[in-house]
């Protein structure tokens, strides 16, 4: 029994000195990690249970109704008048590709030619859109172990650049869209260093889109229409 006359340290010894060791060594792994890959390793870990586990169950999770919604959101419907979308140009790449004399593929040009005619003004910025993280956990519910295997070795994170409102799609069955947007993503890696369209499954443009019945959770489709080159997001 505890002798009442004894100062806390005497009391509590072993426990302070166990916790000083403890804390000692987590200081020492983290100085072998390196301090500034720390919240990386614990964002990682944080992506890789969330992501894992919303890939695992939220579709299981879904109805019928929502799971054909979401498949059937797969192959975009466009108006028939309308061109096909088409991925973001970087223009001033192609410009200076171009200019510069060397061999440009015929396609460089159609596609710098198209973007310039193609009218942007009539798009709207999302206030409502995706975090980077919840950009990425839809992405590797989307793609699963492929993206995740692409990722991790990188050890690369997603970020989302400007997204723009699209048009909500008509409803299968019971199933309503509530909220849809268009967003470029780009991976980065822990030096923060843009790192593209590093390669498949990951594009570098998409929709992200919520259901009524479960709209708390994004899901991402196939583009559905065509928006700028976000040279923010990609500056070099």
């Amino acid at each position: 029994m505890p002798n009442k006359n004894q100062s806390f340290f005497q009391r509590f010894k072993k426990t302070i000195i166990g916790s000083i060791i403890f804390l000692l060594l987590m200081l020492a792994f983290a100085n072998w990690l390196g301090f500034q890959h720390v919240p990386m390793h614990v964002r990682d870990l944080y992506y890789t249970i969330t992501g894992l586990f919303h890939r695992d169950h939220s579709m299981d999770n879904l109805n019928e109704a929502q799971k054909a919604a979401l498949k059937a959101s797969d192959t975009v419907i466009t108006d028939v008048a309308l061109p096909a979308p088409s991925e973001p140009v970087d223009t001033v790449f192609l410009a200076a590709r171009i200019k510069s004399g060397d061999y440009t593929p015929p396609s460089y040009k159609e596609d710098l030619e198209r973007t310039r005619k193609t009218d942007f003004s009539k798009l709207q910025k999302a206030t409502a859109k995706p975090t980077d993280q919840e950009v990425e956990q839809a992405l590797v519910r989307h793609y699963g172990d492929e993206l995740i295997n692409l990722l991790r070795p990188r050890h690369a994170h997603i970020r989302a650049g400007q997204c723009y409102n699209a048009p909500l799609q008509p409803p299968t069955g019971h199933n309503k869209e509530v909220s849809r947007v268009t967003c470029m993503v780009s991976a980065f890696n822990s030096k923060n260093q843009n790192i593209g369209n590093i390669e498949q499954p990951l594009g570098i443009i998409y929709d992200f889109v919520k259901f009524d019945g479960d709209s708390n959770t994004w899901y991402v489709t196939d583009f559905s229409q065509t928006i700028p080159y976000d040279y923010k997001l990609n500056k070099r």
